[in-house]
């Protein structure tokens, strides 16, 4: 009995496939609408403007990737770089930057982690669903400790789509 080349090729095909879809699912992550990530930055902007400071608010992903920056009326551009930051520092690192800083004053000699991108000065808080981080949010322009307070604001206005 001789084999057929075209009998061979669907069971052998059939199977190549069933391998890979066994292995392969589709990947599965929780993701801050747009509309939600403007009133965080929105609500960011809008606390510290009540107090007369001007600022950039930023969201990132859980990696660190940009997702929006919103400029407050009158904040100063040189301070973008740092609410940037501070976000990236915050998704990675899963801690509200203030917490970091004071870590680092309270142990110079202890070395942070070395990534270049790292700011540990207050403005940036993680975004978290169940525990998880899904992102940050970020706020530059003012100290430390209103860029922190600021941040948090923003946290806290989109805290019910975080359930």
């Amino acid at each position: 009995m001789r084999f057929k080349l075209k009998q061979l090729v669907l069971p052998i095909t059939l199977l190549i496939g069933a391998a890979i879809n066994a292995q392969d699912k589709l990947l599965i992550e929780k993701v801050l609408p747009l509309r939600v990530e403007v009133q965080a930055a929105q609500a960011a902007i809008d606390s510290c403007a009540a107090k007369h400071v001007a600022v950039h608010a930023y969201v990132v992903d859980r990696l660190g990737n940009i997702k929006l920056l919103l400029v407050g009326d009158g904040a100063h551009y040189d301070t973008v770089s740092g609410a940037r930051r501070k976000a990236y520092t915050a998704a990675i690192l899963g801690e509200p930057t203030i917490d970091l800083q004071k870590k680092v004053e309270q142990n110079p000699s202890a070395t942070p982690p070395s990534d270049p991108m790292f700011l540990f000065l207050g403005g940036g808080v993680p975004v978290r669903v169940g525990g998880e981080v899904i992102g940050a949010l970020a706020v530059g322009g003012g100290s430390p400790e209103q860029d922190a307070e600021c941040a948090q604001a923003g946290l806290d206005k989109i805290q019910p789509y975080l359930q």
